[in-house]
């Protein structure tokens, strides 16, 4: 019987920057010790702009209406979660502000919280798929048919064209438009800066690019798999704020299970189609 290996853009840009991370993160579900505010503010804001674009498009409510079940239901969602008052009312506060800066726009809501799965590679042994969730697919004046993807900032930043995660979305659907959907938390911006929207369009020569390399990646992914074996990748323990892993891969191999069990939390197993985290910039 083949093998189903399930892949999507965290994991396929985790294997490209470091095996034993995706190994550890997300085969052996292992997360930080302490909640993640990042995590719990991008979560609950995007319940509140997954429930204003179904409303939306149910068309059964008056815009102040939706923005008030937004809000009731982000409410709800505070009590079972882990997330601070002052965080939770900073969401609702923005959600306010994005929601009154796009009354009355074009955009027409066609599919929320969208899910995919393609197969990216398949032979005798195993079957490749690549899956996610889309936040949105949408029409509107000018474009017939596009993603948005919700995005919660902080800097006030340029887009990426070079996204996994974009490029894997254009590849799945057909739709070569992408918009990011920004939802910005910055205090000195203006709404028409937090609250932006940047458009992205492939030509076809860069997603058959895209899908070569993921198919390599994944390859990779597979072998790892097969072995239980994660390579570390030494050159990414200092990327960015810094590997969360490294005293456990600078410890003796012998002790680094009993490392992780104790300063680490097991999370659940990582799904393509759990429920999305709203991704930082």
């Amino acid at each position: 019987m083949k093998k189903i290996i399930r892949l999507d853009s965290q994991i396929l840009n985790r294997v490209c920057e470091c095996p034993r991370k995706t190994g550890f993160s997300y085969v052996a579900g292992y997360g930080p010790p302490v909640l993640d505010t990042d995590l719990s503010i991008g979560s609950l804001a995007h319940v509140g702009l997954e429930v204003h674009y179904k409303e939306l498009k149910k068309k059964e409510l008056t815009y102040d209406q939706i923005t008030e079940k937004a809000i009731s239901v982000m409410r709800s969602e505070v009590l079972i979660s882990d997330i601070s008052v002052n965080d939770s009312e900073l969401v609702i506060k923005t959600y306010l502000d994005y929601a009154a800066y796009r009354k009355g726009e074009s955009l027409i809501p066609l599919e929320i919280e969208q899910p995919f799965s393609k197969v990216l590679f398949e032979n005798d042994n195993f079957t490749i798929l690549y899956e996610g969730v889309i936040d949105l697919v949408f029409s509107d004046i000018n474009i017939p048919l596009g993603i948005a993807d919700h995005k919660k900032m902080k800097q006030d930043r340029q887009i990426s064209l070079a996204s996994n995660q974009f490029k894997g979305y254009v590849w799945a659907t057909g739709i070569n438009f992408v918009i990011v959907n920004k939802f910005g938390f910055q205090k000195t911006l203006p709404p028409e800066k937090k609250f932006g929207r940047a458009m992205l369009s492939y030509p076809k020569c860069l997603i058959d690019e895209w899908v070569r390399t993921a198919v390599y990646h994944a390859m990779r992914y597979a072998t790892y798999l097969e072995l239980s074996e994660f390579p570390p990748n030494f050159n990414a323990c200092d990327l960015y704020k810094g590997c969360m892993f490294r005293s456990v891969c600078t410890s003796d191999p012998e002790v680094r299970i009993q490392l992780l069990n104790a300063e680490f939390r097991i999370n659940k197993i990582w799904d393509p189609f759990s429920k999305r985290k709203m991704k930082e910039d």
